[in-house]
């Protein structure tokens, strides 16, 4: 076992760790998101001054934007949606390993699968490839942002010793290659 393999106890722990760790990363992304959404916000300020605009008018354009979901609102909120997703997506998986891991199914190797008829080039060469969770965390987790598919992306990490019933096969594109 490497130093970074973990099984039982030490998974589990390791699992709420990084929820925690999660909560603490996408704290930190939403700031930043806020931070610069207030920087566009007042570059947009600026210039529509500059341009002549008074402050009332000003303050109608930027109503109508925050209502109808344009430029700086709307980029603002497909941010924070895509931060979120993508947290929610990290916390999924997290769960799903302790689930599995309850019912005492083994997760210390998991298989990306790729459940689309075309998943994208990032994607495509991990579908059917096994790594521990550990590693693919370092490499980047399903549908979390990384990829070029990003936050659309409909790919798995199941575990790899599963006693799948009989007439099921395994849910991959590519042939399963032995480890």
């Amino acid at each position: 076992m490497s130093d970074l393999e973990f099984t039982g106890p030490e998974l589990e722990a390791l699992i709420d760790a990084g929820i925690i760790g999660l909560i603490d990363v996408t704290n930190g992304i939403l700031q930043a998101d806020i931070k610069l959404f207030i920087a566009e916000l007042q570059h947009e300020v600026t210039v529509l001054r500059l341009g002549g605009m008074g402050d009332p008018a000003i303050f109608a354009n930027l109503m109508n934007d925050a209502q109808t979901g344009g430029p700086l609102f709307g980029k603002f909120e497909n941010t924070v949606k895509r931060t979120m997703f993508g947290s929610i997506q990290k916390a999924s998986i997290q769960g799903e390993l302790i689930t599995y891991q309850n019912n005492g199914i083994d997760v210390s190797e998991l298989q990306w699968v790729a459940f689309s008829k075309k998943p994208c080039p990032d994607c495509d060469p991990r579908d059917g490839r096994r790594e521990t969770f550990e590693q693919w965390v370092i490499v980047g987790l399903p549908g979390v942002g990384w990829s070029l598919c990003g936050h659309s992306c409909n790919c798995r990490l199941e575990p790899v010793k599963f006693d799948v019933p009989e007439g099921i096969g395994i849910l991959t594109s590519k042939p399963v290659t032995a480890t």
